[in-house]
């Protein structure tokens, strides 16, 4: 069994705040987003982020040379519903995924190339390039934190253990330097993930 276990920042993957609603621009962006590929589209709105969380349920013919190439089109031709810089600079791409129908191409938001917690955008496209949904969370604010950790990642592990307080032996098998979310702000964080060697437990913690 995983857990995940926050110290120091007693941390929310939420943002527990009020909800952020789309604005104007959005709005407006959406229905020219309907005018341009029709109104079958339903949109779920983050309201953590007051973005799209799932646009979904048409298609937008949308035309690239590859599925990375259309999916970033596709964010730029609509980055006012999205609030995506043109440039597609706060979100790196990571991969294509796919099957004999559809492919999947996921970004993921940085800061300062530094990987933001829990953020990601999945583009689907068919084999011809068009467009069929799009799926994910990011932060489109200036996220304005440090980005040199104060702890290397030994003295991270180190403070976890001491914090965990318990006699066991502890194995670090991953760890990474995130950007993490926290009650409307961005933290710089330590992302660690741990076993217990006597009872096979594994922990997901963040210093």
């Amino acid at each position: 069994m995983k857990k995940t276990i926050f110290f120091f920042l007693l941390l929310s993957t939420n943002f527990l705040l009020s909800q952020v609603l789309p604005d104007s621009t959005q709005l407006r962006a959406l229905e020219k987003f309907r005018e341009d590929n029709g109104g079958n589209w339903i949109v779920r709105w983050d309201y953590t982020t007051g973005l799209p969380g799932s646009v979904f349920g048409g298609k937008a013919e949308i035309k690239g040379n590859s599925p990375e190439i259309t999916a970033r089109k596709f964010l730029q031709k609509y980055s006012n519903l999205f609030k995506i810089d043109a440039d597609n600079s706060k979100l790196r791409f990571v991969e294509v995924t796919g099957n004999d129908k559809m492919n999947y191409v996921k970004f993921r938001q940085v800061y300062h190339n530094i990987p933001v917690y829990g953020t990601e955008y999945i583009i689907t496209t068919d084999l011809n390039g068009a467009v069929l949904s799009a799926i994910g969370r990011h932060y489109p604010v200036d996220l304005n934190c440090a980005t040199t950790a104060s702890l290397n990642k030994d003295e991270a592990f180190n403070r976890a253990k001491n914090d965990i307080g318990s006699s066991e032996k502890f194995k670090l098998y991953r760890s990474d330097l995130l950007i993490l979310p926290h009650k409307g702000k961005f933290r710089l964080a330590w992302k660690m993930d741990i076993s217990t060697e006597a009872r096979g437990r594994f922990l997901e913690v963040f210093c």
